[in-house]
């Protein structure tokens, strides 16, 4: 297939993976074409395994994910593979975070809380939806604070890409170059699932933090870095993160072994709990944004 007309296209949100399009379409509606950097789309298994997870996920659609439209092969100049969805218009998490760190400014504790609740909820439809439904490639540039409230997540169908890279590449690799987070061992049945609880946990550390995660950051100095966060209240102040959020973060970054959470389910009870149980404030994406 062709490109899309150059002259309807407005550039969007880059990160490690590609560079993305918004074009608009004479009906109105606006797509996203994220056009994979070459290493890659040029991987042996890429091509393939994009496909396999878009087919078994073709049925899957909510309003708190990217609607995912299909896979294009671009064949003008050297050829590229784009992956096609709807547009939705926010904010990238990884975009404000990267505001945030260069202001030296630190998200509100009751704001990366309501992120993190939203983002647990839109995960696990994913994970009822299908024996082997996950995610895979969470972080912060596939997280979108839609303009009307909403964490929207993008990009849902490259989980087996991610499965196969790590094994491939290495885990050290797949960090480094690309920012997708993985775990040592992809034989599990629930490999996606559990690297998902992961993925979520260095979300919001990333929000802790008020910056996104580094090269050197993943996997060894995650202990390190939840030392240094902080938890910042509405009016400013800061302090250590309270002992019972620490112990619930290190039991989604698999820092406590056996103790640490297995499923998606499981962290979000405890998390459920220890709002119940500790003074967080409510609050909502917005005092993120």
């Amino acid at each position: 297939m062709s490109a899309p007309d150059s002259r309807s296209q407005v550039p969007g949100f880059r990160d490690r993976l590609g560079e993305r399009l918004t074009v608009a379409q004479p009906s109105g509606v606006v797509l996203e074409y994220l056009y994979f950097c070459q290493p890659l789309a040029s991987a042996p298994f890429f091509a393939g395994s994009l496909k396999t997870r878009l087919a078994r996920l073709a049925t899957f659609t909510h309003g708190s994910y990217c609607r995912v439209r299909r896979v294009q092969h671009i064949t003008e100049g050297e050829g590229s593979v784009a992956l096609v969805s709807t547009h939705v218009a926010g904010r990238r998490l990884a975009e404000i975070l990267d505001v945030a760190a260069r202001a030296d400014l630190k998200p509100s504790t009751a704001g990366v809380l309501a992120v993190t609740r939203q983002l647990m909820a839109a995960v696990a439809l994913l994970h009822d939806f299908a024996p082997d439904g996950f995610h895979g490639a969470l972080g912060p540039e596939r997280l979108i604070l839609a303009e009307d409230g909403r964490v929207v997540v993008a990009e849902h169908v490259l989980g087996t890409m991610v499965e196969q890279a790590a094994d491939a590449w290495g885990i050290d690799r797949l960090w480094r170059e690309f920012r997708l987070a993985a775990l040592p061992g992809s034989g599990s049945a629930h490999y996606g699932r559990r690297v998902d609880v992961v993925q979520v946990g260095l979300v919001t550390l990333a929000m802790f933090l008020g910056r996104p995660l580094g090269a050197s950051d993943y996997p060894d100095d995650i202990g390190r870095l939840l030392e240094e966060a902080t938890e910042t209240k509405p009016d400013g102040s800061c302090g250590p993160i309270r002992q019972g959020l620490r112990n619930w973060l290190e039991r989604m970054l698999a820092l406590q072994g056996d103790a640490s959470y297995q499923t998606l389910l499981e962290a979000q009870k405890a998390l459920s709990q220890l709002l119940h149980d500790e003074d967080y404030g409510a609050s909502s994406v917005a005092a993120l944004a």
